[in-house]
């Protein structure tokens, strides 16, 4: 009677994703837009209201705009005068050290000649709503509310329970649902210890360690808003006596505002540094005047990793990580979801075909982990590389970046390592008081925190480069004074993965893409590229870009 009951709740669909963040929406999304059948399993009833990624990248961009997304996202970014610049200063609305205007930097004049989409700035709840919004409109399956937990993998498909008791099978798994996720869990469990092609530097594993423990608080106040509007910045970075911290300024027109500042386990619990009276405290500090009417929404403990899955999917091709269950990485240049979103949108379409059964069908999924973890690798050795970067700014101010680590290292108790900590910080921190010209020179020279990388935003070839050999380039090209790429040769034939249907385009006169076999998209923006070729040109022989930055290639 039992096996007569879950027969009845048994679901058939083509394609399941567990997962409703923005890699998971995304791919559900995509495969809706294909009429492939999928079923998208989200435990959230609703996106997190807790802001986090806040980046949108020109190449992101361009995935929505061919999913149909780009006119709402463009009504509710926000004017670049309000995000280009990054703030060094003692309070957010005090003096500032530095400001870095990344508006006024090479790297966006690169972009801008390169790609029709602009680098926008769009919180993630903001931007996973729009996508659910897009999804019901889809041909998907929407089953908020539920959580797959269990995963049965065969030879002709998967299996997934849900939380309620029925099954849904499946010829493809797309697992979106974090490192921690069941599904993540069971295609991790399944490909691991392959070391043939592992990133040093980079853990592999669930348990890497941590590279820096934070708090994450979300608040409200139209009051700093309004302070704010004067002098309006992406990236607020505090340095003062009372707090070292960062404020993201999500919506300056809602007063909504992110605030992340370092814990130092184990002297400090994170669950502690994130108590209400810490988050005020923490908070005050920031302002030159108390906020009236702060809003404190929520505050996260959160540890910084840089993780990489040895494998993308499994041998079978019937189970597929995207997302963070295959990568981790510091949020230092705004990686993490458009590489994500990357993820599923070249997973997407090969699934699609896949499972309309064409013949090729094999090879297109077994070219996502060859294509996207050297990409991925690329991204996270780039994003830590930006973090200690983004250290610069803090031993310009006499903080160096392993002072507060050595402190805890010396200290054998708790109260030893705080009595050391509120020593060196007050020491340190009192250098902070007046404008420091280490600031002013790593700011002049470039030498802070990017925000724009063409290079790794629109300059991505999928060329069978090993995550090893992508992760080494991905530094040696951030890097200031690195040398400028060259255009690859016309000559070469490769196939472009990010078409999703043949083009006679290729052979059209004048067009870049003359000798390759790719699609009707890339073939219409190699034409507009033509008319900025003398104006990209010229520049680039005389000039280092600070992000290494080459001839955008669209394969």
């Amino acid at each position: 009677m039992l096996r007569v009951a879950l027969a009845r709740r048994r679901v058939a669909t083509k394609v399941v994703v567990s997962g409703g963040g923005p890699a998971g929406l995304v791919t559900a999304l995509a495969l809706g837009r294909a009429g492939t059948p999928c079923a998208l399993v989200e435990p959230r009833t609703a996106p997190s209201a807790h802001p986090r990624a806040h980046v949108l990248t020109a190449r992101t961009l361009e995935i929505c705009e061919d999913l149909g997304l780009g006119d709402a996202l463009r009504q509710i970014a926000p004017p670049l005068e309000r995000w280009r610049r990054f703030r060094y200063c003692d309070r957010v609305d005090g003096a500032d050290y530095a400001v870095a205007d990344h508006g006024a930097a090479p790297a966006w004049a690169n972009l801008e000649a390169a790609s029709d989409q602009r680098v926008q700035h769009i919180s993630q709840p903001v931007f996973e709503a729009l996508l659910r919004r897009a999804v019901a409109d889809a041909d998907v399956e929407a089953r908020y509310g539920r959580r797959v937990v269990d995963v049965g993998l065969g030879g002709d498909g998967v299996a997934c329970v849900l939380d309620d008791g029925a099954t849904l099978g499946a010829e493809y798994l797309v697992a979106a649902d974090g490192p921690r996720g069941t599904a993540a869990g069971v295609v991790l469990a399944a490909a691991e210890n392959d070391t043939a092609d592992r990133v040093p530097g980079v853990a592999h594993h669930l348990d890497a360690p941590a590279l820096q423990h934070f708090v994450s608080v979300a608040f409200r106040s139209r009051d700093l808003a309004a302070r704010l509007r004067a002098r309006p910045a992406m990236l607020y970075f505090v340095f003062n006596r009372e707090t070292t911290s960062v404020v993201v300024a999500h919506d300056l027109d809602e007063g909504l505002f992110n605030l992340q500042f370092p814990v130092f386990p184990p002297a400090e619990r994170p669950g502690d540094a994130a108590a209400p009276r810490n988050v005020r405290r923490e908070v005050r500090a920031l302002t030159a005047a108390p906020l009236a009417d702060l809003k404190i929404e929520s505050a996260r403990p959160w540890l910084m990793r840089a993780r990489l899955a040895d494998r993308f999917a499994l041998d079978s091709h019937r189970a597929f990580l995207v997302g963070d269950a295959a990568h981790e990485m510091p949020p230092s240049g705004g990686f993490g979801m458009n590489t994500a979103v990357g993820d599923a949108h070249n997973l997407a379409w090969k699934l699609a075909r896949a499972s309309a059964g064409a013949a090729n069908g094999r090879d297109l999924l077994a070219s996502y982990e060859r294509e996207r973890r050297p990409a991925a690798a690329a991204n996270v050795a780039l994003s830590v590389d930006n973090w200690r970067r983004g250290l610069l700014i803090p031993e310009a101010l006499g903080l160096p970046p392993r002072a507060l680590d050595l402190a805890k290292v010396a200290a054998p108790t708790s109260a030893a390592f705080k009595t050391t900590t509120a020593a060196a910080r007050a020491a340190v921190l009192a250098r902070a008081a007046a404008p420091h010209v280490g600031v002013t020179e790593v700011v002049a020279g470039r030498r802070e925190l990017p925000l724009f990388f063409p290079h790794h935003d629109l300059g991505l070839r999928y060329d069978g480069a090993s995550a090893r050999a992508a992760a080494a380039d991905a530094v040696e090209h951030a890097r200031p004074g690195s040398r400028a790429r060259t255009w690859p040769s016309r000559s070469t034939t490769r196939s472009c993965s990010r078409s999703r249907r043949p083009s006679t385009a290729a052979t059209r006169r004048g067009c870049w893409c003359a000798r390759w076999r790719c699609c009707s998209w890339c073939c219409r923006r190699c034409r507009l590229l033509v008319g900025y070729w003398p104006t990209i040109t010229a520049p680039l022989r005389s000039m280092r870009l600070m992000n290494g930055w080459k001839r955008r290639s669209m394969w």
